[in-house]
């Protein structure tokens, strides 16, 4: 910003200082004007009919100095030297020897530097300009003096205000050629703009500022006072002073703190409104505003008294914006604590100092011992921790699925506000009862917004577990997609991936308002939430519609836990819980009436038996199998830690243990019963011969070993199974059982062979055989009659009479395969034709045997 200056010591008129200043405001302003809006006085009474009257040439030095004196002053965004080469200099030149141009403005347009007399007709934003009165003629020696510059840029009012009140503003009020009437309402209405103005430009920075009139201001009181439009208009500048000075003043008393963001804020307005408030009162000190008020005095105006009053309470406010700012000075260091907080968690450590501070300055300051001015400090305190913790949760992160950090940074802010509020009651109970002065200050105002937040996180908490429900945005683990079995799973499947889709849909819709989210102050969240839990409660109707359906075909434990499991991202959600609690309880009842009817057997015993196990201990065995089932079944519930946990739990718990030992005590009764109907002469029914004639089929040969061994031997390996002890008169027999068994096969082996080999052969056969079949027999006869299950060296035995019984088999079998081959050679004899004779032709001797010859 340049500033630039103009005095002009020929005329009776003095013509003020000008400062152009430049303020950031949001849009630039180009002003356009012309001769015709300045006042009658500014153009010269005599205007020659050519314009080469006015023109002043310049002699190359001068215009170079002149240039020069341009580049010096003038300061542009951007501007380079680069710039100054390519500019058309016609317009600066014409701008210094035309004494009918006035204006000369200098801008960027299309990143070029551009000359133009007047204002440009082109949109640009930020403008120098210089000025000078018309008929002047400018050189070097007199630019500083005649010349005003400055530039104008996006402040529309800063710019306009000293432009109206430093350049125009003198031209009416010193004008002489305006009627007086037109004159005072002219420079009435001059006075009220350029008050309101002021106003608007100085607001935006904190400060106020008397308007002060460029308005006869070089006359003394004495002319003043005689002139009664002057002190009219003087009148209507003081009214605006009162009440500027009494707004000022009144803030401290209607709560000037609406919205602070941290306590130590309060320090910085006091320290504004004191500087504010001496700045007011350096103002009324000033000469010009001095000799307002004394003329106005003199002239006995009503409206100085209320000004003067006014001055006390202007005093009192000064020393009373002293005494606070000496007592919220208390705070700045407690509060620099949370200044560089960044998680919730961090924040009860850094409440009680402040609390502390508040307290003495609740106990000692007698402005800020009431409710009303202590209760907006609080509520900053409560802002700042709510500014913590909004900036602790990150939105966008949820937004790109992370749903679980965002959980835990929501919990973390839900628990840093509790956490707070409780510290605070703490803290301010404490001081209560040590104080002299009674904290009166109301806490549900205090964390009204508090809870508001708490209320919002608990929204967006609830958004977070809906993702994991049922868009599966799990950025810890990998959900699958929900998987369904029987022939109708493919079809579920495609149901429960359009509701995701459809959420997805209501999801995106939702975090296009994501800045509402936290935002106690904007209550339009509250219907987008409420329409969010209005969408997802039909998709939440949709999927338990879809897990009755599929819940209806549940019989058995597996089946319902693996229906559970495809819904069990679901389980904790806190309005679909219910409806798959009552669901798990069924699953359980099922496991349940499996439990009762098992003790229900076992009561009236009746367990079914398996016509392949043996009867003692085959009942034990199934009893044990069903138990394995029911076992594995349990397991799978106590391995569903993913389910929520179900008082029937423990029911079915307290039931399953009960029917262990149930049957427990039911295997023990059936070996009881089994060992009491064992007999034990184990060795008699051993000491007989190994092979018997069959009863059934008269001439065969049979094993001749006792059934109920076998069975006895089947029992004590089942019962072995199952881990209970042999009987130790039956242990010598469990051990060799196998032995026997080995035995069993090979004599049932032979015995096989020998009734074969005597089926397969005729009678005529045998006679051929008959030497063979007696060595086999005389070899078994000893098995029929003398050798016994007990006869030491039975394998041996065995063994010979197996390896006779081969050898008998062995020679039949390649009896049986000669004779066959003998039979296909006779067949073969007997199909071949001794000679080929046509039908119907008669041979003769030789030309049967020629025929004959050719055949063979």
């Amino acid at each position: 910003m340049e500033e630039g200056s103009s005095d002009e010591d020929t005329e009776k008129t003095q013509k003020p200082k000008v400062q152009f200043e430049s303020d950031n405001t949001p849009e630039a302003t180009v002003i356009k004007t012309d001769d015709s809006r300045l006042p009658k006085d500014s153009v010269p009474e005599e205007e020659e009919n050519t314009a080469d009257s006015n023109i002043r040439h310049k002699s190359p030095q001068e215009l170079n100095d002149l240039i020069e004196i341009i580049k010096k002053y003038t300061v542009l965004f951007g501007l380079k030297s680069d710039h100054w080469r390519e500019l058309d200099m016609k317009p600066v030149v014409k701008f210094f020897e035309d004494l009918d141009e006035d204006v000369l403005t200098l801008f960027m347009h299309k990143m070029k530097l551009v000359a133009k007399i007047g204002l440009p007709h082109v949109s640009t934003d930020f403008i120098f300009y210089y000025l000078k009165r018309k008929g002047t003629e400018i050189i070097p020696s007199n630019f500083n003096e005649e010349v005003i510059f400055g530039s104008i840029d996006f402040s529309a009012d800063g710019w306009t205000l000293k432009l109206l009140q430093e350049v125009y503003g003198p031209y009416f009020y010193q004008s002489r050629h305006l009627p007086p009437i037109i004159k005072n309402d002219i420079c009435m209405a001059l006075h009220e703009f350029l008050g309101n103005l002021t106003v608007i430009h100085f607001q935006k920075f904190g400060l106020t500022v008397l308007y002060l009139p460029n308005d006869g201001l070089e006359k003394s009181v004495e002319e003043a006072i005689n002139n009664v439009d002057l002190i009219k208009r003087w009148e209507s500048v003081a009214i605006r002073w009162f009440k500027q000075i009494e707004k000022v003043l009144k803030e401290n008393e209607t709560g000037f703190i609406e919205s602070l963001r941290n306590p130590s804020d309060l320090y910085t307005i006091w320290l504004k409104r004191l500087h504010n408030l001496c700045g007011i009162e350096h103002q009324l000190k000033l000469p010009s505003v001095v000799k307002i008020i004394r003329a106005l005095n003199n002239a006995g105006s009503s409206f100085t008294e209320p000004l003067i009053t006014i001055v006390p309470g202007l005093v009192n406010a000064i020393e009373e914006a002293k005494r606070n700012l000496s007592f919220l000075e208390l705070l700045i260091e407690p509060c620099k604590g949370l200044e560089y907080i960044t998680s919730p968690a961090e924040i009860p450590a850094k409440i009680p100092n402040i609390i502390l501070a508040l307290s003495i300055i609740w106990n000692c300051s007698s402005y800020f011992n009431q409710r009303d001015q202590m209760t907006p400090i609080c509520l900053s305190l409560s802002n700042r921790v709510l500014d913590i913790c909004s900036s602790h949760v990150n939105i966008d992160d949820i937004a790109e699925g992370k749903a679980v950090r965002g959980m835990t940074q929501l919990q973390e802010c839900i628990e840093g506000c509790l956490k707070y509020q409780l510290t605070y009651k703490k803290l301010i109970n404490a001081c209560n009862k040590h104080g002299k002065t009674f904290w009166d200050v109301d806490d549900r105002v205090i964390f009204k917004h508090c809870e508001l937040f708490m209320d919002r996180c608990r929204d967006v908490l609830e958004i977070c577990r809906d993702m994991i429900c049922f868009a599966r945005m799990d950025e810890t683990r990998d959900i699958q997609k929900p998987m369904f079995g029987g022939c109708q799973g493919r079809k579920h499947e495609k149901v429960m991936n359009k509701l995701e889709e459809k959420y997805k849909v209501i999801l995106k819709q939702t975090f296009k308002h994501k800045k509402l989210m936290l935002d106690t102050e904007s209550m339009e969240w509250n219907e987008i939430m409420l329409k969010y839990r209005q969408e997802v409660k039909h998709i939440e109707s949709a999927i338990e519609n879809l897990a009755t359906t599929i819940f209806k075909k549940v019989d058995c434990i597996e089946r319902g836990i693996e229906s559970l499991f495809s819904f069990h991202q679901f389980l904790y959600k806190p309005s679909m819980k219910a409806f798959f609690q009552r669901k798990y309880a069924e699953v359980l009842q099922v496991f349940n009436k499996e439990i009762i009817s098992t003790k229900t057997e076992l009561a009236h015993r009746r367990m079914k038996k398996h016509p392949k196990l043996p009867q003692f201990a085959g009942a034990a065995f199934i009893l044990n199998s069903k138990m394995e089932v029911l076992k594995q079944e349990f397991d799978m519930l106590n391995g569903t830690h993913w389910l929520p946990r179900d008082d029937m739990v423990y029911l079915i718990r307290e039931n399953y243990e009960s029917l262990i030992t149930l049957v427990k005590d039911r295997q023990k009764e059936i070996y009881e019963e089994w060992y009491s109907s064992i007999d034990h002469n184990i060795p008699m029914r051993l000491n007989r011969p190994i092979i018997a004639v069959s009863s059934t089929n008269p001439g065969k040969l049979v094993p001749n070993f006792d059934g109920y061994l076998r069975r006895l031997a089947t029992e004590i390996r089942y019962w072995k199974m199952l881990k209970f002890d042999v009987p130790p008169t039956l242990k010598t027999f469990y051990e060799k059982s196998s032995t026997y068994y080995l035995l069993y096969n090979r004599v049932y082996a032979f015995t096989r062979d020998y009734n074969f080999l005597c089926n397969v052969l005729s009678d005529s056969e045998l006679v051929l055989f008959k030497e063979l079949v007696l060595l086999v027999d005389d070899k078994i006869n000893p098995a029929l009659t003398t050798v016994t299950w007990l006869t030491p060296k039975l394998e041996k035995f065995v063994d010979e009479c197996c390896q006779h019984s081969y050898y008998l088999r062995d020679a039949i079998k390649e009896y049986k395969m000669i004779h066959l081959k003998i039979r296909e050679y006779c067949n073969n004899i007997g199909s071949v034709m001794l000679v080929t004779v046509k039908k119907d032709h008669k041979y003769s001797y030789n030309e049967l045997i020629i025929e004959q010859a050719n055949h063979r």
